[in-house]
């Protein structure tokens, strides 16, 4: 029989592990125009993580260095509650866009609203901050709650404690960087 040494274990990251703020290397694997479920135009950007390999989360060292479905979601326009197209939100929405273009080194001073430039971001490789996002697990709503618009109630463990999944997010897009190699993939 074999005994486990926590200290020594290598894990890849799960919905129960919460990744730790920081600077990661990430590169942009998708790069999708399309509308959001409430009408919007909007760039749907997935992002993996390249480096570093592994951080340590709760004692035990963790693979992060190939994780996926770190999304972002840029509108090209907004509209607003009434469904016309919102000038302040749109203004808005497009500044974070070229925010990202001017990070990214790409040219931000023309970007067609219609039919953005979503294929010049595909296989670039930058410096992020990386999060997680929680999310508390619940039931589904009861008629009462549905009714109310509420949520569902908490789900809890055995000893009574909510249990909750993390979500790799990324906040923010700092800047361009170079493909790694393989000397100096880790961070």
């Amino acid at each position: 029989m074999a005994i486990i040494n926590k200290s020594n274990a290598v894990v890849n990251l799960t919905s129960k592990q919460k990744l730790p703020r920081d600077r990661y290397l990430v590169q942009c694997i998708k790069a999708v125009f399309g509308v959001s479920s409430g009408g919007n135009p909007m760039i749907t950007l997935e992002w993996q993580i390249v480096a570093p390999e592994a951080v340590e989360i709760d004692g035990v060292r963790t693979i992060v260095a190939g994780q996926k479905y770190l999304m972002q979601y840029f509108p090209t326009k907004v509209k607003g509650d009434n469904g016309e197209w919102d000038a302040k939100k749109t203004a808005g929405a497009q500044g974070r866009l070229l925010e990202l273009f001017a990070a990214l080194g790409l040219p931000n001073d023309n970007i067609d609203d219609e039919n953005p430039p979503v294929k010049e971001l595909e296989g670039i490789f930058a410096d992020a901050i990386l999060d997680a996002e929680e999310s508390v697990q619940r039931k589904q709503p009861t008629p009462e709650q549905k009714a109310a618009r509420q949520l569902g109630d908490e789900i809890l463990d055995a000893n009574g404690k909510k249990i909750v999944s993390y979500r790799p997010i990324v906040p923010q897009i700092l800047n361009r960087a170079e493909k790694p190699s393989a000397a100096n993939a880790e961070m």
